[in-house]
């Protein structure tokens, strides 16, 4: 004969006889009854004895009538028909209704709740997302449990475990979580399953759905400065550099940038729908920029990678450049770059070029520079100033990434002031001035002319002209 188990054994274990139900059935077996022979209960010391229900197999049940408020002991004995006890057993039953934890001063609460799934790892906020789906709970209680008391954790209003103690805090990892929103709250729980006041709710959302890839996207990339001829073709000579781009990411998404392969990331700064990331690294070699979105959860979207090509070594000496000419150089020469015309076109030549170097000008001291043309082995550049004064051209050897090579530079000279009017001239003679002379009157087809002028300023000169068209210097 045995006493086996009672309903509902509450509490942690369903076979210590410990229990916060008052009204319960006991159950239990025994073997090869006889005819006449029955299974009989008794709950009060054997004073009274009721029969048990007895199936076929020797497994037996007792519907108790009495609501126990204290402890007390099942009694069970097999008789027979004339009640002569055969054989006994006996089973104490602990009844404990008293309210766990609290009514002892033990308060529980949930301080946190912890993610352990890269890449965003760590406190996971109440209320916050996690792509974790065995997040762990942490918290305090404000005094020692008593003995058989246990920190007991529910989900969603379902228990779902023990908490693990650690002095007067405590851990507890949930698992197996699907995607959906959960509420974790702790309660103290005595052996015979009394439950304290429950904690303040702590919730998360798993998410384990990677961005989408459609909505959530990531373009219109720059770098600055993207130096040289184009400030889109991520050809640079600057070594230190600010990626920007703009997103289409949810609310809550961050936004990560990589520079080393995706062995790192770091968040880019969000202002609305564009982000930016300040790389504090110098870069001396080409590189890829790796941009990703990453939800609130910590789930990551597809990655963009964007090469860049740091170009810091200048063009070779060889890629030499001149400057030989402007149009119109007026005056006595065509060479001196001394001119009235303020309206130029500046040309040079300069030595085979390698692939994607080119020849640039600038008329203000290297403040701006502009695309000359080239041609071979010599270039133009039509300058759009007007220049009143004098000033200076530089033209200079530029790679794709911007950086200079050599460089030349050629002072000019704009003067658009007439000679004095003291600086006069008069024609006073011709020869041969055949008939009357004085009258320029002859009959000598070939003539040569002459004349007088009051001293004349540095580089100024007489020139004569037959036609008012071409005109040519005099001795």
């Amino acid at each position: 004969l045995a006493i086996a188990a009672i309903s509902t054994d509450s509490g942690d274990s369903d076979k210590d006889f410990i229990t916060n139900d008052t009204t319960l059935t006991v159950r239990g077996s025994t073997q090869n009854l006889a005819a006449g022979q029955r299974v009989q209960i008794s709950v009060d010391g054997g004073a009274t004895w009721r029969d048990a229900t007895v199936a076929a197999d020797g497994q037996w049940s007792f519907q108790d009538p009495i609501v126990h408020t204290g402890n007390f002991t099942y009694q069970a004995r097999v008789v027979d028909a004339s009640t002569a006890v055969l054989v006994t057993a006996s089973q104490a039953v602990v009844v404990d209704t008293h309210a766990s934890g609290n009514s002892d001063g033990v308060f529980v609460t949930i301080t946190g709740l912890s993610d352990n799934v890269a890449p965003v790892e760590g406190p996971v906020a109440n209320g916050g997302f996690t792509n974790d789906t065995s997040p762990t709970l942490s918290g305090n209680l404000t005094g020692p449990l008593a003995a058989g008391e246990v920190i007991a954790i529910f989900r969603n209003d379902v228990r779902v475990g023990t908490a693990t103690l650690a002095g007067g805090s405590w851990t507890f990892t949930d698992g197996g979580l699907a995607d959906a929103s959960y509420t974790y709250e702790a309660r103290v729980v005595d052996v015979a399953g009394n439950q304290g006041a429950k904690s303040a709710a702590y919730a998360v959302t798993v998410d384990t759905q990677a961005p989408n890839a459609t909505t959530e996207t990531i373009s219109n990339l720059t770098i600055t400065d993207d130096t040289g001829e184009s400030a889109t073709d991520f050809i640079t000579s600057d070594t230190s550099l600010t990626v920007s781009g703009t997103h289409s990411a949810a609310s809550g998404s961050t936004i990560q940038v990589s520079t080393d392969g995706g062995a790192t990331w770091v968040d880019a700064t969000i202002t609305g729908t564009t982000w930016s990331y300040v790389d504090p690294a110098t870069h001396g070699t080409s590189f890829t920029y790796s941009v990703r979105v990453v939800d609130a959860a910590g789930n990551i979207g597809i990655t963009y990678n964007q090469p860049i090509t740091i170009d810091t070594t200048a063009p070779a000496a060889a890629e030499t450049v001149a400057i030989t000419a402007i149009t119109t150089d007026t005056g006595s020469s065509a060479s001196d770059f001394v001119t009235s015309d303020t309206s130029l076109t500046v040309s040079g030549t300069n030595a085979a070029l390698t692939a994607g170097h080119k020849i640039q000008v600038s008329s203000d001291g290297g403040v701006t520079w502009a695309d000359a043309t080239v041609t071979g082995t010599t270039w133009t550049y039509t300058d759009p100033a007007n220049h009143a004064t004098s000033f200076s051209y530089q033209a200079r050897v530029v790679d794709l990434a911007g950086n200079v090579g050599q460089t030349a530079t050629q002072a000019v000279t704009i003067d658009t002031t007439a000679p004095t009017a003291a600086e006069t001239v008069s024609i006073d003679a011709i020869t041969n001035d055949s008939g009357t002379a004085g009258d320029f009157i002859t009959n000598d087809a070939t003539l040569i002319v002459s004349g007088s002028n009051a001293a004349l300023v540095a580089g100024s000169k007489i020139q004569v002209s037959a036609d008012g068209v071409t005109w040519t210097d005099v001795t």
